[in-house]
């Protein structure tokens, strides 16, 4: 007998839009994001990529809570997929910085001020990446919004309490919220 592998439900907002069945978004304007972080190229292809991803998340957490001076409340990843759809993109975590000196230097990074759509979704990342792209597509020609390459693909917020509640806010720019 084959072993089938469990079945990975992702729990999300969905509305019926004029008889479709789309992702439930909002929209925000979000006022620039001055973040300070760690930067890597990954390729979502490659068997490092969730053992890398995650090394480099709670490395910059442990490393940030050694400096000081961060606002603990909001953990930010910037995610920008490269112009080819070959699975490589540049990932940046981060968080805002108190104004002051640190032990450790970080990169920066600017989230631009900005329209954005925002969705809500509950569970791991790695469960949630894939559905969230399929949903985001078919919100988009539903709606028919058009994302603002403003340099940022998507942001995901993950609040202090996301370890408990595995809520996740994901953030993608839009150029005029309808």
């Amino acid at each position: 007998m084959n072993k089938v592998d469990r079945a990975s439900v992702v729990e999300r907002d969905i509305v019926n839009y004029q008889g479709v069945l789309t992702l439930k978004g909002t929209f925000v304007y979000l006022e620039e994001l001055c973040l300070e972080g760690v930067s890597l190229e990954v390729n979502v292809h490659h068997s490092s990529f969730e053992p890398l991803m995650k090394s480099t998340g709670e490395q910059f957490l442990m490393e940030s809570q050694k400096a000081g001076g961060f606002k603990n409340d909001n953990f930010y990843t910037v995610v920008n997929r490269h112009d080819e759809d070959n699975g490589e993109y540049t990932v940046f975590f981060g968080m805002e910085a108190e104004p002051g000196p640190r032990e450790i230097e970080f990169l920066n990074r600017k989230v631009p001020s900005g329209w954005y759509a925002v969705f809500s979704y509950h569970g791991d990342m790695f469960d949630i990446r894939e559905t969230f792209t399929d949903d985001l597509y078919r919100w988009i020609m539903v709606k028919e919004v058009e994302l603002n390459p403003n340099g940022i693909g998507m942001l995901y917020i993950y609040e202090s309490d996301y370890p408990q509640t595995l809520d996740v806010k994901i953030l993608v720019p839009v150029k005029n919220p309808v």
